[in-house]
């Protein structure tokens, strides 16, 4: 009875060793196969996109003094998405500087009547720009006039909104008139 089971039993050991050299072969095959190429859309002797440096104003904490700090952008298409990135940069953060535009200010449109005369339309979060005096809110207006005025030249007049309304005043103590002449404030 013993010798009917092991009998029995080898009947599988066929069948299942040549399952697995069939599957071993077809294995080793099949990495024997030469791959395929890559293929790629990347053109190797393009350089990659060009950065623009510009330069954007920060204040000093302690003192009346703005510093120019360098940015890269990549931005060479209109001044409208330049104006958007340098507003970005404006609201930091920096290391050791402080921002002159509250964090989270966003320029909504960018505007150009005739050359040089600008209009900026911001987000809600420049409502809450605040300087502790007079020469702080000063410093914090002309930090971001000069920046722009430097980056996208010409700008000589500049007409600030916030969300399609005016904005009166520039933190809490400077009252603004309709058009900001920027050479008064560089």
């Amino acid at each position: 009875m013993r010798a009917r089971w092991i009998s029995r039993g080898r009947g599988w050991i066929l069948p299942a060793a040549a399952a697995v050299v069939i599957v071993v072969l077809a294995v080793v095959l099949i990495n024997l196969r030469k791959p395929p190429p890559v293929v790629s859309s990347m053109d190797l002797n393009q350089r990659g996109v060009a950065l623009r440096t510009v330069t954007v104003y920060a204040l000093a904490p302690d003192s009346l003094v703005l510093v120019p700090l360098e940015r890269q952008t990549a931005s060479f298409g209109s001044r409208k998405d330049l104006a958007g990135e340098l507003v970005e940069f404006l609201g930091g953060p920096f290391d050791s500087l402080d921002a002159p535009l509250p964090p989270g200010t966003r320029l909504l449109h960018f505007f150009e009547s005739e050359p040089g005369a600008v209009t900026l339309d911001f987000s809600a979060a420049l409502e809450s720009v605040t300087g502790a005096s007079i020469l702080r809110d000063r410093l914090r207006l002309a930090a971001v006039l000069r920046t722009l005025a430097e980056n996208m030249p010409p700008v000589e007049s500049v007409r600030v909104l916030v969300q399609g309304r005016p904005l009166g005043s520039w933190g809490d103590h400077l009252r603004l008139g309709r058009v900001i002449a920027v050479e008064h404030w560089l």
